[in-house]
């Protein structure tokens, strides 16, 4: 069983609206980058551990680094809305 959506539905759809349904509810780095359209290495800079307003939080389980699906979309909607750029840009 898979636990990632079809390539075709990660990432934005038209009008670069981000796409999360079907995703499972903890996310790779891997699905990060891939949802951002960012490199792996980008998202690893974007994550962090400790709660701040600029970095996406993740927390760990056992050795991995998992991003919660809200905690994405919550990343997302306040760079849209407050800043209008991403980091990477």
């Amino acid at each position: 069983m898979a636990l990632m959506a079809p390539v075709d539905r990660i990432g934005t759809e038209p009008h670069n609206r981000i796409v999360l349904e079907g995703l499972p509810p903890l996310l790779t780095i891997e699905e990060v980058a891939r949802v951002l359209r960012v490199s792996k290495r980008s998202a690893y800079r974007l994550v962090s551990e400790e709660p701040a307003a600029d970095k996406i939080r993740a927390i760990r389980v056992g050795r991995l680094l998992r991003v919660e699906k809200s905690e994405l979309e919550r990343y997302v909607t306040g760079r849209s809305e407050s800043q209008g750029t991403f980091p990477w840009t």
